[in-house]
């Protein structure tokens, strides 16, 4: 073992996501790392690599980025090796002992970065605070005084936390040591209708937050309860309490002084309520305690919360008290405390519920058992059930007052309209209760203490304002209209919460997604012969007329996303095999067909979204939502209907024979009626790969070659508008998306997403649009785009024994390598290196030149076809494996680690070849 040099003095980590990439070469190796950190000595790396046996190695050399000849440094020795085991990554401390030699690697590193290194300067006092005069302390001078020590003494960058809209001389009241502000993701919620005294009608409701999907279930109740007339609410009260202590000499003084206070209230009343031209004291209290008299003041506070109001008039009232009984030697009254934690400020307790703090408000509202289904997909029964289960709950372990999510709403709203944050812990005591009546489920909701103002404190800040301006509640005569509209916004979450949990929307994705207008969709029952006589119009067209259809069961009736839409319920979707009797030229004779009705894919969308939700990560929902369009399902349902329609002669060989299409906007019906496959074999071969022979491999991939041969004549222009290439453009716009997942993945699954693979993955995404547009420059064909062992088959010898393609809801304009590589990765088994996977590419290729359709123009390079591998196969990981990884959070596929292994194989064998 080496000796590591001493501890170093400074040391300054960077941030996971931005830590320096490294190429580093010990003993003739080229290896991989990032720099986690920098300190008087030298440096440290983190790496994949297996460093078990390297402890004292040299460094030969060190790049810094890239292979860049202008960023390295040579001859480093590595002083300790130290190995993780939860990431299963290595650490190395790299010593630098020249101090010439560091001053050039820390510029090596500037360079590199692209940006200024943040180092820690060790002349600054960390232990205090820049002085500021008093006159200076709301000044932007002062700001950059505070920012620059907070950089020089932590290291940070602070980029964004000085950007803001304050006025800074403004915020004398709200913040001391002012430095910026933190920002708080805002989005709107309802409107929600409220019908009360103050606010009546519809209200757009501010949440500030960083809880994905919590803006839209409070969408979702406010629905429900808008089509059902709204939410009625009363506010009952205002009270604020502050609650000081006086010490006396004994407990016959405290008495004396307890009786003293309530013989002189009107007194106390006028003193307290001098300070405050709104403050009303409505009430006091005295307790007694050994020789300590307790007293709760009661105040009304016009608009404002109060608190700091309350503070003051109190302490007012108390130097009095004080001063008028300091000679009378029967109370001996020793001093006063301003609060004796009987106020119940920011604190649970049960006088808050029974009297409450702030303002108290009821609200009311009725759902019909329509509107429960349609909306939130429960009934009022299930949902009466389980509530008083859940209230079971909460009296086992002792919860002070009963609710679902009220937290969630009035943390949002307080965020964005200036509220005291703080306050949220007493303002969230709820009391919900619900029951079935009249066809529908009655709620009622009790808030009593809400801590909230409309002016003063952090309501008068510019956004906060603006906030309560979205609901009118901004300045004097809003409270009580405040009070009432964020009940209704409490009231709608708890129903739309507490019918996810029934429903199991709150961890199930497909049921996440809610159910369509199942009363306009078809029904199994329907799908009778007449039925299949509306799709066989081109069967009609040829003179085959179906007389009688009879089901046949079918092993499995649906793909993928079809079982996972229709296991919503409200539609019918997947595949159905029928035995039907067909009349052609007067002879009747019997033969097979299969209907395929397809998903809409709008609701398809709406399951990937439930989906990425599941993952708890708090950017994917937002990312996906926003690019979906780029893994090529938008019109799906209508895209396969479309070609089938109009698939050039030349491609029908390798199709099914298809009877007919019928499409039906106004109750979602996207059906194919089609030959029966099941005599063909290999039918969803995907958990298979012994299936798959020698022969049949080079079957399928010779039958691709003429299949894609056969569109590589201008193929958008074959369906214009629904197959498309895939646009460089949108891949851009896409990157913050591939990175997400990417990032995702590697937490989820690390021994799968690591080593050289997940650099070749990074490093075409950094570069993703260049990367797309050499895939659009090469020769390009209608391309399947989901061309796995689960959607085509072998015919029988008897009939050719070619292969038969469908499902090509999928398809688009890309490089024909695509499906072949798409394939050979389902239909291997594992592969232990990629030299087999390499070779069934190469004799696909060699398939395309005897056809005389090379798939790169004459006089491309060796290099152009190891590009276009690489670039095909990093493509395919990241636009669709990505997703079967994501759908294993609801349904398990056990092929996955096979075909990501074989996948992985290409990338890696390529990666190092690749220009």
């Amino acid at each position: 073992m080496s000796t590591a040099p001493d501890a170093p003095r400074t040391r300054v980590f960077f941030h996971e996501a931005r830590r320096p990439p490294v190429l580093f070469v010990v003993d003739e190796r080229i290896l991989a790392g990032h720099i986690s950190d920098i300190h008087d000595d030298g440096f440290s790396i983190i790496t994949t690599e297996d460093f078990s046996q390297m402890e004292s190695r040299i460094i030969e050399t060190l790049f810094l980025g890239a292979l860049d000849e202008q960023r390295f440094i040579e001859n480093l020795r590595i002083a300790r090796v130290r190995h993780a085991d939860v990431s299963d990554s290595w650490s190395l401390t790299v010593f630098i002992g020249d101090k010439a030699r560091l001053g050039e690697f820390h510029q090596l590193l500037e360079a590199a970065r692209g940006d200024r290194t943040q180092t820690v300067d060790p002349s600054v006092d960390r232990a205090r605070l820049p002085r500021i005069e008093p006159a200076k302390h709301y000044t932007q001078e002062a700001v950059d005084t505070r920012l620059d020590w907070l950089r020089r003494t932590t290291g940070a960058e602070l980029q964004n936390i000085d950007t803001h809209a304050f006025r800074i001389e403004s915020l004398a009241g709200n913040v001391e040591n002012f430095v910026g502000a933190v920002q708080v993701p805002l989005g709107i919620a309802g409107p929600i209708r409220v019908n009360g005294l103050y606010a009546k009608g519809p209200v757009a409701i501010p949440m500030a937050t960083t809880e994905g999907a919590l803006v839209a279930s409070l969408n979702r109740g406010a629905v429900a309860l808008n089509r059902c007339g709204g939410v009625t609410v009363h506010v009952r009260r205002q009270r604020m309490v502050r609650a000081p202590v006086f010490f006396c000499r004994d407990i016959h003084a405290a008495i004396n002084l307890e009786r003293w206070l309530l013989a002189h209230i009107p007194e106390i009343r006028t003193r307290a309520t001098s300070v405050s031209s709104i403050a009303k004291l409505v009430d006091l209290q005295t307790f007694i305690f050994g020789r300590t008299c307790h007293v709760q003041f009661v105040y009304e506070t016009g608009d404002a919360s109060g608190q700091n109001m309350t503070t003051s008039c109190t302490a007012f009232a108390c130097e009095w008290i004080r001063e008028q009984v300091a000679g009378d030697p029967y109370m001996g009254v020793e001093s006063f405390m301003i609060e004796g934690n009987m106020s119940g400020d920011k604190k649970v307790s049960f006088q808050n519920v029974l009297l409450g703090r702030g303002v108290g408000v009821v609200a009311e509202a009725w759902v019909s058992d329509e509107v429960l289904g349609e909306v939130l997909h429960v009934d009022a029964m299930s949902l009466a059930r389980n509530f008083q289960a859940s209230e079971f709950g909460a009296m086992q372990i002792g919860m002070m007052g009963h609710n679902a999510n009220c937290a969630n709403v009035i943390a949002g709203i307080f965020t964005a309209t200036g509220q005291d944050i703080a306050s949220v812990h007493e303002s969230s005591l709820g009391i919900l209760k619900l029951f079935p009546e009249r066809g529908g489920i009655q709620l009622s909701l009790l808030l009593p203490s809400l801590v909230i103002g409309t002016v003063g404190g952090g309501t008068r800040l510019p956004t906060q304002r603006e906030c309560l301006q979205i609901m009118g509640c901004a300045g004097q005569g809003q409270l009580y209209k405040f009070a009432e509209i964020i009940a209704a916004a409490c009231l709608a979450l708890d129903l739309s919460t507490l019918c996810a949990i029934l429903s199991n929307e709150f961890v199930s994705a497909h049921e996440k997604l809610g159910r369509s207008r199942g009363s306009q969709r078809i029904t199994r029952g329907e799908l009778g012969v007449g039925f299949l006589r509306g799709v066989a119009d081109r069967a009609q067209t040829g003179g085959l007329e179906l007389r009688a259809a009879t089901e046949v069961p079918l092993d499995s009736n649906a793909g993928i996303v079809n079982q996972l839409v229709s296991s919503r319920g409200g539609g019918v979707f997947g595949l159905f095999r029928y035995d039907v009797e067909v009349e052609r030229g007067g002879a009747r004779e019997r033969m097979g067909a299969m209907l395929k009705l397809k998903s809409p894919h709008a609701e398809v969308g709406r399951l990937a979204s439930g989906i990425v939700r599941l993952t708890g990560d708090d950017q994917l929902p937002g990312l996906f939502d926003q690019n979906f369009d780029v893994f090529g399902f938008a019109r799906s349902d209508v895209r396969e209907l479309e070609f089938y329609r109009h698939a050039p002669l030349a491609m029908r060989p390798w199709l099914p024979e298809v009877w007919g299409t019928r499409h039906d906007p106004a109750r979602e019906v996207f059906a194919v009626l089609l030959e029966d496959l099941s005599a063909c074999s290999h039918l969803n071969t995907v958990d298979h790969p012994e299936a798959w022979t020698d022969d049949n491999l080079r079957v399928v991939l010779r039958d691709l070659a003429k299949l894609a041969a056969a569109t590589m004549e201008r193929p958008e222009a074959l369906w214009p508008g629904l197959i498309e290439s895939k646009r460089p453009e949108d891949f851009e716009r896409a990157t913050p998306l591939f990175a997400a997942l990417l990032e995702y993945q590697q937490r989820r699954a690390p021994d799968v997403f690591s080593g050289p693979w997940m650099r070749a993955l990074e490093a075409f995404i950094a570069n993703i649009r260049a990367r797309m547009e050499a895939l659009g420059a090469v020769t390009q064909c209608v391309s399947h785009n989901d061309f796995n062992t689960r959607n085509l088959a072998l015919r029988p010898a008897a009939t050719g024994g070619g292969l038969v393609v469908y499902d090509w809801e999928l398809a688009c304009v890309q490089p024909p390598l695509h499906d072949a590589m798409e394939f050979l990765i389902f239909a291997l088994p594992p592969q232990s290196n990629a030299q087999a996977l390499l070779g069934w590419l190469e004799r696909y290729r060699a398939e395309h030149i005897a056809l005389n359709r090379p798939m790169l123009a004459p006089g491309a390079s060796e290099s152009d076809w190891i590009s276009l591998v690489h670039n095909t196969a990093v493509e395919l990981t990241v636009n669709r494996m990505n997703l079967y990884w994501l759908l294993q959070n609801v349904k398990h596929f056990s092929f996955l680690r096979r075909v990501t292994a074989n996948l992985r194989q290409i990338v890696e064998a390529t990666h190092d070849a690749h220009p």
